[in-house]
Formats: C-alpha cells, structure tokens, sequence
C-alpha cells in the first residue's frame, strides 16, 4: 500500500460537461484534475457529447488540447451540437461517435502509458454499460462522480408521470450504480442514499466541493459601480435567480447606488421568463443580464462585487447537492449570502463566515442584503472568515489527494482479490 502511494496514475474522466471553459461542473472537474496534476499523476478529461450550443457564444473551439497539465479531447470530433429539436440522425451520429472513440482512446492509452481507472460523472445507461465492459476487460475500477441525487428519482421529471416511467426510474435506481467500483460524493445526503445502492466490495468517499483557490488570488481595481452579482447557470430555477431579482426589487430604492449583475445563461424559455420579472420591477435599469461569461473572466467580476448572492430554493436538488459557485464566492474574500439548505449550514455560520437566509423568501434575503450593505466592516470580517473555509474544507490539493487514495484502494483490493 506504501508504495502504490507513490506511483503515479493514469486516470481518465469521462464527461459531457464542456471543458475547459465552463460553469460550475467544469470548474470543480478542473479543480481535482488539476490537484492529481499536481501530485504527479496523468489526468485526460474526454468529453463525449458536444457541449456548445448554436445560436449561443462558443467558447471551446479546440477539439483537444491542454489546459493545466491536464490534457483533453472531444472525442465526437467537434465541440459543437447542432441545434435544439433539428439533426436527430447526426445527434445519434455524434453520440455513437463520442463514446466508440472515447474507448478506441482509452485502448491506446493503455499501451501508451497505462490506465488506473475512469471516472464518469454522467448517468447514460448505456455508456456505463460500455465503460464498465471496457474496465471489467481491462482490470481497472470504473468510478462514479456524483454531486447531486440521481435524475431518476426527481418527482418532477417527465417520465415519472407514468407507470413505466415510473418502473424504469426505479430499475435504474436499484441496478446500475451496482456496476461502479468506486464513488467520489459530494455531500451528506448523498453518501447515507448511495451506501444503499452499491455492491458491497465498492468504496464510497466524501469528496465535498472543490475550489482551485489560486484563481481568486489575483488584485483586481474597483470596479467603476457598485454591484451585487450572482454567477452561475440560471436555467430551472435551481439557485433562486427569480428570489434574488425580487429581493433586489425590495431594497434598490434605498440603496439607489447598487446594480445587480447576473452572470450566465440559460435555456431560451427560462432566460426569457427572468428578463420579463426583471422588466417588470422597479429596478428594472439596475439589472445587468450579462450572458454567457468565458469562466476564466468570472473571477475577476465576483472579486469586484460588493455581495455575492446564491438565494437557492428548497428542492430535493438542494438537499442533495452542494454548490460549487458558493465557493468560489468565498474564495474571494468578499461576503457571501446564501441560503441555509442542504450541506450549506454544516460548513458555514450566520454570521460568522457567511450570511444565512431562510430560503425561499424574499424579504428575508433582502433582509440579509440590508444589514451587509449597512455593516461594512462586519461583512469585511466576515468575507475573510469565508475565505478560510476554503482553505479549510474546499481546498482542491487536499480532495485530489483523497481521490488518489481513492485509487491506490481500488487497486490495494483488487490486487487481494485476484
């Protein structure tokens, strides 16, 4: 065990986020790959799927390259997926196309190099199923990354609506995360649900949210106003954009010298239904929607932001998960309003490190808004308690390395087993 510790890993990462420009699922894979970088290991992030949209900004170019030590690819051959409803055949195309060369690749690396093991973070039966008959064959451990509860068990989702729907979700539910060897989780809830769904031999570690701290560390000028901003996806109402918009509404009057900027995108639908509730509010020419942001820019505009905001809802989405832009907010040294759901409260005091609102209000989190805006040198004080959480709790050298050790296990046990 002694000396697997010091053996360097080969270790792939299978995803569709996009990479390396992306939000909050790209920053915390870029997070932990790059701390396995750094402690001497080989990391290769594949992404399997297209990820940049048409009609939207396109901000990966390159089909592969490098970016912090880790090397990438596009496995399908272009980062772009055609357009929404439209190309069904050639969607199917760049499907098929993703995964075979995602494999053919991983069969190259393993005379090339070596491989210790695939990490998915993604839930498409059927490139588990291939990626598990792949490891199985290779002798490797097929690992899960997960961050929030499974897709299946949403009430919300269309398929739970009906019978088979309901008999699929469930069958997923209680079958396939069996076939993971391993399980990088990302909060409480999560670990007490999976511990019920793996086989027995699979080794489950809690691997909270990550943060490349160094990208925060960086001296940036006053900004030319004063602004509240939130970062991050803005789609399916999962971090209470609408709440944050009315809370703004509620004290832009008093505090006349105060913008809000929204940092992101989100699908059409959803884009469209905030910009009409901010249309609709009195401040209305105080509400910046910026759009889609290169996330090698967003450090600069969070650290320049007097606030930062995450007015998330309660949700199952919330309970399980844990949100990596929240962060990165306290990287910054700047205060942070949030939300007391989910892991949230188990890392953070009102007060002391953070401000806490009760979700779903408001008012309440106007509130919060208020007393930071009124408190300068409390919510100074209580910036730079945030920032020691990351050290503390988020830091990416001290996860990466628990992923490592991850690992050497996997490979400890399956060296016994055989």
């Amino acid at each position: 065990m002694g000396r697997d510790n010091k053996k360097k890993l080969n270790i792939l990462i299978a995803t569709i986020e996009p990479f390396p420009k992306g939000m909050a699922n790209t920053n915390r894979i870029t997070s932990y790959a790059k701390g396995m970088v750094e402690l001497g290991h080989s990391v290769t992030v594949h992404c399997v799927k297209p990820t940049e949209q048409v009609g939207r900004q396109i901000l990966n170019k390159k089909t592969k390259g490098t970016y912090n030590c880790i090397q990438y690819e596009y496995t399908a051959g272009t980062t772009v997926w055609p357009p929404h409803g439209k190309e069904k055949l050639k969607k199917m195309f760049l499907l098929f196309t993703g995964l075979k060369n995602s494999i053919r690749l991983i069969l190259k690396y393993r005379k090339l190099r070596g491989i210790d093991g695939v990490i998915m973070n993604y839930h498409d039966v059927k490139d588990i199923l291939a990626y598990k008959l792949l490891t199985v064959f290779l002798g490797i451990p097929l690992v899960y990354e997960i961050s929030e509860f499974p897709f299946a068990i949403n009430p919300l989702a269309k398929y739970r609506k009906n019978m088979l729907g309901r008999l699929y979700s469930n069958l997923y539910v209680n079958t396939v995360y069996k076939l993971f060897d391993g399980m990088i989780i990302m909060t409480h809830p999560l670990m007490e649900y999976f511990k019920k769904l793996t086989h027995k031999k699979s080794i489950l570690v809690h691997v909270p949210m990550t943060v490349d701290y160094s990208r925060f560390e960086k001296n940036y000028p006053d900004a030319e106003k004063k602004y509240i901003a939130y970062a991050g996806a803005m789609g399916g109402n999962k971090d209470g954009v609408d709440i944050l918009i009315r809370a703004f509404d509620l004290i832009s009057k008093d505090y006349s010298d105060y913008y809000l900027y929204l940092i992101g995108d989100a699908p059409e639908a959803d884009m469209t239904k905030l910009k009409n509730l901010a249309a609709r509010s009195e401040s209305s020419d105080k509400i910046v929607f910026t759009g889609r942001v290169d996330n090698f820019e967003v450090p600069k505009i969070i650290m320049q932001a007097q606030i930062l905001a995450l007015a998330r809802p309660s949700s199952l989405q919330a309970t399980g998960g844990f949100p990596t832009k929240l962060g990165e907010y306290l990287a910054t040294g700047n205060p942070a309003i949030v939300t007391k759901v989910g892991d949230i409260p188990k890392y953070l005091k009102d007060g002391e490190n953070a401000f806490i609102s009760e979700p779903d209000s408001a008012e309440a989190f106007a509130e919060k808004m208020r007393f930071v805006i009124d408190n300068p040198d409390i919510a100074q004080q209580v910036g730079i308690n945030g920032k020691k959480v990351v050290y503390e709790f988020f830091n990416y050298k001290k996860q990466a390395q628990t992923i490592s050790n991850l690992f050497y296990q996997l490979k400890f046990l399956s060296a016994n087993t055989n």
